[in-house]
């Protein structure tokens, strides 16, 4: 009795939060050569020192323009990798095309920040220190408000990658500025028709009050040629799928974990890759129902888990303190 009436509460939930969809998910309204909603750019302020003094330097670099080469409607959103910094000097860089759902109000972030950013170099990055976040926030749009944390975020693409590059997605809920769940999708394939890819949350149905979509083609060290189409971003809140995610999960501990990550497949033999939130592969292998991995040379922070069997894949977030 209990479960048929949670899978009724369930049912009539999902009903209700069907109406939560992504703004311009068809990247069907444009305006100024801007995708209305999003955001395919960076805007703002790099400080560098001029004779002891920090002086502001003014940067913009847009990656996204409308294609008619569409999955449904008329158009669609094309990212591509574009040239961010000073223009003519050293400190001129190549970064990976960056989509984000909401709209960013610019930064001011320091040069050495922006340079290894640029090279993928977060090893030097104190993520611990507010000034450092709060430059950092200046780049991220704030989402868009949505009441729970669906099953997954879904969205068709077509992905023409150059010499290795990837195509992430990340996607996170929030509470009051605090991330509450996470979902996570990587691929290097090419994809030349339009293929639907899914990133899972970690944790659906949680209680958020906005949600944050980022793609970014390319990796941080991206290649000019490498294209990403994009088309029909959806939320899902299926209860079908919840339902099964919650009976055949994969057992992850402790989390958060300090030396050793336990993972425990409910079917035997199953492949694990750890990544950072910028897409970066970390770790990786295989497991046969139950596998230790070490953790205790990563730094501080919040990982993505994937981990695949025969019959499912799910993404995991993993804290490591």
């Amino acid at each position: 009795m209990k479960k048929t009436i949670f899978t009724l509460l369930i049912a009539l939930s999902v009903g209700i939060l069907s109406a939560q969809t992504v703004p311009n998910n068809g990247f069907e309204s444009w305006s100024n050569n801007q995708p209305i909603s999003w955001t395919v750019g960076l805007n703002g302020n790099i400080t560098t020192d001029v004779f002891g003094v920090e002086v502001p330097v003014p940067v913009s670099v847009n990656f996204g323009s409308s294609t008619s080469d569409a999955h449904g409607g008329s158009l669609a959103l094309q990212l591509r990798p574009a040239t961010f910094g000073i223009p003519g000097t050293e400190y001129s860089y190549l970064l990976p095309g960056i989509a984000q759902l909401g709209t960013s109000n610019g930064f001011n972030i320091p040069m050495s920040l922006i340079l290894d950013i640029a090279q993928g170099n977060f090893s030097d990055i104190d993520f611990s220190d507010v000034s450092t976040l709060s430059s950092l926030a200046g780049m991220v749009a704030p989402g868009y408000a949505c009441t729970t944390t669906p099953h997954s975020v879904k969205m068709w693409v077509k992905f023409q990658p150059e010499e290795g590059d990837s195509l992430i997605v990340t996607a996170f809920t929030k509470s009051n500025g605090t991330p509450v769940s996470y979902a996570y999708f990587s691929t290097g394939a090419t994809l030349n028709e339009y293929t639907q890819i899914e990133a899972q949350f970690d944790s659906p149905l949680t209680a958020c009050d906005s949600i944050c979509i980022i793609m970014v083609t390319g990796g941080f060290q991206a290649h000019a040629n490498t294209t990403l189409i994009v088309d029909d971003v959806t939320l899902s809140y299926d209860n079908v799928a919840v339902e099964d995610h919650q009976e055949k999960r994969f057992a992850i501990f402790p989390n958060p974990a300090e030396d050793q990550l336990t993972i425990q497949s409910p079917e035997g033999g199953f492949h694990y890759q750890l990544h950072d939130l910028t897409g970066r592969l970390l770790l990786s292998g295989n497991g046969e129902g139950q596998e230790q991995i070490s953790v205790s040379a990563l730094p501080a922070g919040v990982y993505m888990l994937r981990l695949q069997s025969d019959s499912q894949t799910i993404t995991q977030k993993v804290i490591v303190r």
